[in-house]
């Protein structure tokens, strides 16, 4: 793991929230959908605050928030 993934995921689990910007290119990012999963892996779906920029929610929106209860 790189050190900016390795400082990337320790800022993610001292996050209180996380919001993700979505756009049609956001579903073919491995890294956001991580960082999401990651969030979601601590318990915090609930604070996961998405921010559609562009496109719909089926196509902008990460694989692992689509999941997300």
């Amino acid at each position: 793991m790189s050190v900016s993934k390795g400082m990337t995921i320790s800022s993610i689990t001292r996050a209180n929230c996380l919001v993700v910007v979505c756009s049609a290119e956001t579903p073919s990012s491995e890294w956001i959908d991580r960082e999401v999963g990651i969030f979601i892996e601590l318990g915090r779906a609930d604070r996961i605050y998405p921010l559609l920029i562009s496109g719909d929610p089926e196509h902008s929106f990460p694989p692992s928030l689509k999941l997300c209860p």
